[in-house]
């Protein structure tokens, strides 16, 4: 390990583990035990362990007034989110098996589902207003504008999604392209989301190493923006032949969509990966080192 990696811990070798800690490897409990030593079961050295468990980024970061909420909010923010993908992409699809005389999935989620998007679009303000720093936070001004933005893009979800379901039940040339306007709406709601979410999620997750430190794990908006880009430009290039004698670009069009519509929702799928991880740091704080050592010889009244 380099230097940057013992500094956290130099210097504290004759100090005890003054709190149960498990071993890295083994899970034995370190509790009493000196730095300097070793796992009485394996064997391994136990600053290694200390050094597993404390964060010593996380600790220098500003500390949340209400860490709890903060994580709870985030987590219900994506879920949100996830669902209102999944009722509209599944609806889409259904509509799609069903030109394809499938029509079994249309039957199961009616017209009238896509309102479902509208209220957990909805439902989802709510965690904006428990993800606002208090007045008083440092850098208050550029995660009030994410936020501020982040509602917008909710709303936008929203009412994108009940003009879509409008639409489509009371004109008959929108019901012919329902399957196209449900995409364009989420494709439209993933970039209003996901621009304003970065920041949110930088600014938070990095007080969770998992997250901090994930490279392949990590969902990043700017390739849900992208995913949300291949769709629109997918569903515009088979509206825009639709009817002609163009059908290879139609299909083709269809193809690029429904790719990235896929792509959009595994990218949910690892956001919501990421919030777990980001709500358990924020929940379960890992220790300092003053927490987890006391000198030795030194007298702890």
């Amino acid at each position: 390990m380099n230097d940057a990696g013992k500094r956290p811990v130099e210097g504290v070798e004759a100090a005890e583990l003054r709190r149960s800690l498990p071993c890295r490897k083994c899970r034995y409990d370190l509790r009493g035990l000196a730095i300097g030593g070793v796992c009485p079961e394996c064997g391994l050295a136990v600053v290694d362990s200390v050094r597993a468990a404390i964060d010593p980024m996380a600790g220098r970061l500003p500390r949340l007034t209400n860490p709890r909420s903060v994580g709870n909010a985030l987590l219900w923010l994506i879920m949100c989110l996830d669902a209102a993908a999944i009722v509209l992409t599944g609806r889409a699809l259904g509509l799609r098996l069903d030109a394809l005389g499938r029509p079994h999935l249309v039957e199961m989620m009616p017209r009238g589902v896509v309102l479902g998007a509208v209220l957990v679009a909805v439902a989802a303000l709510p965690a904006v207003v428990l993800l606002a720093p208090p007045r008083e936070a440092e850098g208050i001004g550029v995660v009030r504008r994410n936020l501020w933005r982040l509602g917008g893009g909710l709303l936008a979800l929203a009412a994108g999604a009940a003009t879509a379901w409008a639409l489509a039940s009371e004109l008959a040339a929108f019901a012919e392209i329902e399957e196209s306007l449900l995409l364009i709406t989420l494709a439209l709601g993933i970039a209003a989301t996901m621009l304003p979410l970065r920041g949110i999620l930088q600014t938070i997750g990095e007080r969770s190493r998992q997250y901090r430190t994930a490279r392949s794990e990590r969902q990043r908006a700017i390739d849900m923006v992208a995913a949300a880009v291949g769709m629109i430009a997918g569903e515009t290039v088979r509206l825009a032949v639709r009817g002609g004698d163009l059908g290879i670009l139609a299909t083709l069009g269809g193809t690029i969509a429904w790719i990235s519509a896929l792509m959009a929702l595994i990218g949910f799928g690892y956001l919501t990966v990421n919030a777990v991880w980001i709500r358990r740091a924020l929940r379960r704080p890992p220790p300092t080192l003053h927490e987890l050592v006391t000198r030795a010889n030194t007298d702890e009244g």
